[in-house]
């Protein structure tokens, strides 16, 4: 989760926040819930848009 927030906070309006193995726990999940963002997803790559 950390490491989300700072990538978030640098990343320009219509960005996009990529995390591979994004399965493996559920941190990316929980930062989109908390971000209300809807994450997609390509194979073991997880993605959200700013």
């Amino acid at each position: 989760m950390f490491e989300f927030g700072i990538a978030w906070y640098h990343l320009r309006e219509g960005g996009f926040l990529l995390a591979d193995n994004a399965d493996f726990n559920d941190a990316f999940t929980d930062f989109a819930r908390a971000k209300d963002r809807v994450i997609y997803r390509l194979n073991r790559l997880s993605l959200m848009e700013k």
